[in-house]
């Protein structure tokens, strides 16, 4: 994971990026989606992800799972909100570890 930047946000918004390569076998498949935007959705910032095949609303299963992201595939991840960079860390966590949970 490359350390977080900050990101360029409106006024009173905090933001964070970060990156993170997909090491589970089977990529970013339905289990994993869910369990990323289970934290997207628990934390309550907005997160977007950025691949080369496109991005994806963190919140959403559907749209994660459509990015078909097969294994090392690198993701960019933005996190905007109250305690995005400890929500980045969990997501870039997750993603690291193979998913496993």
């Amino acid at each position: 994971m490359s350390s977080p930047e900050p990101l360029t946000e409106p006024a009173g918004r905090d933001g964070v990026r970060g990156e993170a390569v997909i090491v589970n076998a089977e990529g970013l498949h339905l289990r994993p989606a869910t369990a990323f935007a289970s934290i997207v959705i628990k934390s309550g910032c907005q997160v977007m992800i950025v691949t080369e095949r496109g991005s994806a609303n963190g919140s959403s299963v559907l749209e994660l799972a459509m990015l078909a992201a097969p294994q090392g595939t690198k993701l960019e991840i933005q996190v905007t909100g109250d305690g995005c960079a400890g929500v980045l860390t969990q997501l870039t966590s997750l993603v690291g570890a193979g998913f496993k949970g």
